[in-house]
């Protein structure tokens, strides 16, 4: 209707999802806080934020299938990857839990109020934990691709960040609530799944478990690209209160 190409409708599809979110934002903002948004920075703010999504799509498909690799846990352990996609207005965390065979247990996402990266990475994994203790398995990894966060969770000998510092003491606390549990740092290309997922659930907004026939077809393919494909869902729904302020 519009007389454009593909590619400009697919240009045209994000920007008004990030036009539509970010008026939306302003208009709840000023609704409950009473905050009044400047249209010229709102406007700013939607160029830029569109241009990231834009590039992060774009490295995305020109990436080689091959660079993507994902390491299956131990027979009778999970696996859970998770990210986080820090923004202005709010932080995304993304979960997707994983057996030996890769049927997928969990795909799980969940929005709150932004932090700065560190710490946004660090609530992350205390959610992700939390998640974890009311599953019921006992074999846990928790895989993540911030040094920062998952480091001081292996070895008790390195220092976290101060920021951060009581966050991982609550992980470790809940890491009690399991007969094993690992936490593994994961090369970028090891966490493709996790990360495209938390970019798309953080557009969407999106919130809750995460049906495979929902998901857009680029994180899809992260799925199938790491191993079988993923079409088992058996992981019962659970309630998490959020960490805290």
């Amino acid at each position: 209707m519009l007389g454009l190409d593909e590619e400009s409708v697919k240009d045209f599809q994000l920007y008004a999802t990030i036009l539509c979110d970010h008026l939306w934002m302003a208009r709840n903002k000023a609704r409950m806080e009473g905050s009044k948004s400047d249209p010229t920075d709102l406007s700013k703010q939607i160029l830029r934020v569109f241009m990231e999504h834009k590039e992060a799509w774009k490295e995305q498909n020109e990436r080689p299938s091959k660079d993507v690799v994902w390491s299956p846990p131990p027979r009778s352990w999970i696996k859970i990857n998770f990210d986080a996609a820090i923004c202005e207005e709010k932080t995304t965390v993304a979960v997707v839990e994983r057996d030996t065979t890769d049927n997928l247990f969990l795909a799980w996402s969940e929005q709150f109020e932004s932090e700065n990266s560190l710490l946004g990475e660090a609530k992350a994994a205390w959610y992700v934990i939390r998640c974890a203790v009311n599953e019921g398995f006992q074999n846990k990894i928790l895989e993540g691709d911030v040094w920062n966060v998952t480091e001081p969770l292996k070895k008790s000998d390195v220092a976290p960040h101060w920021s951060i510092r009581s966050i991982l003491e609550d992980i470790l606390f809940f890491a009690n609530c399991f007969s094993n549990v690992e936490f593994l740092l994961s090369i970028e290309k090891g966490n493709v799944s996790a990360h495209l997922l938390a970019q798309w659930t953080a557009l969407v907004n999106w919130s809750g478990l995460v049906p495979i026939s929902n998901l857009p077809s680029h994180v899809f393919q992260a799925f199938v690209r790491d191993g079988p494909r993923p079409d088992l869902f058996i992981s019962p729904l659970f309630q998490v209160e959020f960490f805290e302020q």
